[in-house]
């Protein structure tokens, strides 16, 4: 990890110096896709004074390609410092061999559009699954006309902790009737 840390400081040194480059731009970004606004945050590896923006990443082998979660990370610094070139350069931490990725921005922004539309999509479904567990849990009652000894214990234990924001460890025999309740 350290070999991998120093070929990549040492590669972005190199590029700075050599392509006149401000290194780890801070950023923000706050996107909106099907109504979620996101907020995202980071720091460009480098920023050269022509405003390409390039991300240094170690691999053994050099990859022929730019991997997909790399030219999202690229887009992003580049999209949110509204420079209209970027680059991923890959270095081998062993032969210190370089090797740079033009990134097409053209369809780097299909890219990133799509990446985004996914993820809305994604949080919108976790956020609808949770309003409906939410609403059958409000709804939820003790499914026995009469509790288990302990059984109100552990429901005081678990509300106790859920208003707490604490911890819980809940252990008892089986046939106590945790699983109620836990759920009351």
């Amino acid at each position: 990890l350290r070999t991998r840390q120093r070929a990549h400081n040492n590669c972005q040194k190199i590029i700075a110096e050599e392509r006149n480059c401000e290194t780890e731009v801070p950023l923000m970004m706050t996107p909106e896709r099907e109504g979620i606004r996101f907020l995202l945050t980071g720091r460009a590896d480098l920023l050269s004074s022509a405003g390409r923006v390039i991300e240094v990443k170690t691999a053994q082998p050099l990859p022929e390609n730019p991997r997909t979660n790399h030219l999202l990370q690229v887009l992003f610094y580049a999209f949110a410092l509204e420079a209209e070139e970027a680059s991923i350069i890959y270095t081998d931490p062993d032969t210190g061999e370089n090797l740079e990725h033009p990134v097409d921005m053209k369809e780097g922004a299909k890219l990133w559009n799509d990446f985004l539309g996914g993820v809305a999509e994604f949080v919108r479904a976790e956020w609808d699954r949770h309003r409906e567990l939410q609403n059958d849990l409000e709804s939820f009652t003790f499914p026995f006309s009469e509790e288990r000894p302990g059984q109100s214990d552990i429901a005081e234990t678990v509300r106790s902790a859920g208003e707490e924001k604490g911890e819980l460890i809940l252990q008892a025999p089986t046939g106590t009737g945790k699983t109620a309740a836990v759920l009351t």
